[in-house]
């Protein structure tokens, strides 16, 4: 990707962004600079500096040198800014504290660097991740990161690219919070396109999001998208796929409101900790006095366990996100949780006999499940264990 590359021009006419660190004298008789250096516009050579003080001590000490210091002249930075991908090429460094100068520790390069792996798209390989690489190594005569993972291209759901003339484009923020088809036309209108290209847009939009989009959350556009990356160049974004992982958290509520709604009845006080979950599950069963239904659960929450945390180890998200949709729905509340309600809910004494083992059990599949989709739904899950984490206090008390 490197070969054949050509000059870099980091400089850009922007309204915003870093400065170039580049400062000039400019002479009040412009002549002056005319016969020195041969230049028109009266301007002096160009001193680098990490400020403008440090550039009059530089220009200063030049004209000096040069037996020049009865000239008047004003110091003044070049008005152009740097490349946002020479900025931003920087990452990996700033973002943890570098400037160049000695840190706290004795050394310019930072503690925590280099890092481990970074997450992009494929389409910004060379303006970003080679950019990096390159400047990062020559600062700090080490790589940036060793492994690149890449996403795939989001597209809308016919899966062409996303194009504000297309009047394709979903806003994330508008999948979260929602959105009506209103001030969703309203939008284009803020914008910068034609009369024209506004209306065809707007016909597209009319389409498309007919009642507009309905509120999603982040939790479940972030589920979704991820469940989507199954080794692919493209996603193509169908909020149908949204409403359902959706859905899927509602799911996990439910289980949640089951959960803390029968700890009074079974009296359960055993905290939810950071210990091994299966450990404390399979714990009850050294007399192997577990019934098929818990062998089962445990079992199946074994193997989800395995498959979770193999996927995210292979960089495929995605497997992991299948399973425990899997797990969940299937496994825990459509099998598991419909065997114990009979007795959950039994006022007879022999069928309640083993619901502390039942509910223990249940607990552990319970926290497992919350553990395993932090990362996919850290809100949702988040919520649901303080809220399960409050009920058992109150109820051991």
């Amino acid at each position: 990707m490197l070969e054949n590359i050509q000059d870099w021009c980091i400089s850009r006419q922007l309204w915003w962004g870093h400065r170039i660190p580049a400062f000039r004298p400019v002479f009040e008789d412009t002549s002056d600079a005319q016969t020195i250096f041969g230049t028109e516009s009266g301007d002096g050579p160009w001193f680098v500096a990490e400020s403008q003080e440090k550039a009059s001590q530089q220009i200063q000490q030049f004209m000096t040198e040069k037996n020049l210091h009865h000239l008047k002249y004003k110091v003044v930075q070049d008005d152009d800014v740097l490349d946002t991908w020479f900025s931003s090429g920087l990452l990996p460094l700033s973002a943890l504290g570098w400037t160049g100068h000695l840190l706290p520790t004795g050394s310019k390069i930072p503690e925590r660097y280099p890092t481990t792996m970074i997450e992009t798209g494929t389409d910004i390989m060379f303006f970003w991740v080679a950019r990096m690489a390159m400047l990062c190594t020559h600062l700090s005569d080490q790589v940036p990161f060793k492994d690149i993972m890449f996403h795939a291209m989001v597209r809308d759901a016919q899966g062409r690219k996303m194009s504000k003339s297309v009047g394709n484009v979903i806003d994330p923020t508008h999948v979260i919070e929602g959105i009506t088809l209103d001030e969703l036309k309203a939008t284009l209108e803020t914008g910068n396109l034609a009369a024209k290209e506004v209306k065809r847009s707007q016909a597209q939009m009319t389409k498309d999001f007919p009642n507009g989009i309905k509120a999603s959350g982040a939790d479940a556009l972030r589920f979704a998208l991820v469940s989507s990356t199954q080794q692919t160049r493209q996603i193509n974004l169908d909020l149908s796929n949204v409403a359902s992982a959706q859905h899927f958290a509602n799911k996990l509520w439910n289980l949640s409101a089951f959960y803390t709604t029968r700890l009074p009845v079974v009296k359960h006080t055993s905290s939810v900790t950071a210990e091994s979950v299966l450990a404390q599950g399979l714990a009850g069963d050294s007399k192997g006095q577990m019934t098929l239904a818990e062998r089962f659960i445990m079992s199946r929450l074994a193997d989800t366990v395995s498959r979770v945390n193999a996927g995210m180890e292979q960089l495929e998200p995605s497997m992991a996100t299948d399973m425990l949709r899997r797990f969940i729905i299937q496994d825990l509340c459509d099998v598991y949780v419909e065997f114990i309600k009979p007795s959950l809910f039994s006022e007879d004494p022999q069928a309640t006999e083993h619901n502390p083992r039942l509910f223990k059990v249940l607990q552990t599949c319970f926290d497992a499940s919350l553990r395993m989709m932090h990362p996919f739904m850290p809100f949702v899950t988040e919520v649901t264990r303080l809220f399960a984490l409050v009920l058992i206090r109150i109820n051991s008390k």
